[in-house]
């Protein structure tokens, strides 16, 4: 099993997946840029139209955020209140650099080799727990 869920979870996801359509449940294998749902400026209507499981919320590949984390907050909060409760919308970013990469108000780190480079498990538990932190934030 590779989730350890409590029978009442358990039952809600039977609930939920015995509910949905097999393009609802094939919506759930897909994840879509914020950016793309919000240039459209019809976030309620792509939401209903487009069943999918998740959003990535943070910075393009190449380009840094401008985005506060006020603005990040404001988008997960949209994407939150249009998903249909059967979507079970998952909200993902890309940390690897930090949770600088979706705010530019959080930290970021240097790149990820060189933390491997510095040899130091302990660091790179310390740098993860600063992400998980300032992503939970």
């Amino acid at each position: 099993m590779l989730f350890k869920l409590n029978a009442g979870k358990r039952k809600w996801v039977d609930d939920t997946l015995s509910k949905m359509s097999v393009r609802e449940k094939l919506g759930q294998m897909v994840c879509e840029r914020a950016k793309t749902i919000f240039d459209g400026g019809a976030l309620p209507d792509y939401m209903a139209r487009y069943p999918i499981g998740s959003v990535f919320v943070g910075a393009e590949i190449i380009d840094q955020t401008g985005d506060s984390l006020g603005d990040v907050r404001n988008k997960c909060a949209k994407l939150r209140a249009v998903a249909r409760p059967e979507q079970a919308l998952l909200l993902c970013g890309d940390f690897e650099h930090g949770a600088g990469c979706v705010s530019n108000s959080l930290t970021r780190f240097p790149n990820p080799m060189a933390l491997g480079a510095a040899g130091d498990p302990k660091l790179a538990y310390a740098e993860g727990e600063a992400i998980a932190l300032e992503a939970g934030s």
